[in-house]
Formats: C-alpha cells, structure tokens, sequence
C-alpha cells in the first residue's frame, strides 16, 4: 500500500486467503469482522487490521502481507486509528 486508503472499514466482513509470519495462524477460509483499523504506512508501510474470527480468536492482520478478501458490508465511513 502505497497511499493511505484504508484497505478495509470497521465493521466489514473478510475471508482471509492466507497469513504471512505467524507460528498460530488463522485457517485460510475463515471469515471475520473488522473491528479496527489502525494506519501504520507512515512507519513500516502497513495496515494492522483488527478482527473478530469466527472461530473465536481475536488475532490482527497485517496487510499488505497477510492476504484477505472483503465480503461487505459496505459501510460509508471508516475508523482509522
């Protein structure tokens, strides 16, 4: 990411594709909420991106390493802390 679009907005559901670098990922195919969206490009280029899995886990994206798609809802309006 090269701009300071968020990725994703708060509230919008995802399916991750697949986790880069962590020893407990997220199974490929789980679905989410954004719950958070915090702009980190100005320090090392990327999106923590917060998420409640389906699953039950808690645990954060990192885009653009970690890849994921956006399934909707489409809200109008962003959080980016």
């Amino acid at each position: 990411m090269t701009d300071n679009t968020a990725p994703v907005m708060l509230g919008q559901r995802i399916r991750l594709i697949q986790m880069g670098k962590d020893p407990n990922p997220i199974d490929p195919g789980t679905e989410g909420e954004v719950t958070m969206v915090t702009d980190c490009t100005r320090f090392d280029g990327t999106w923590h991106i917060g998420v409640n899995w389906e699953n039950g886990r808690t645990l954060s994206l990192i885009a653009p390493a970690d890849k994921f798609e956006v399934l909707g809802p489409f809200p109008s309006t962003a959080i980016v802390a």
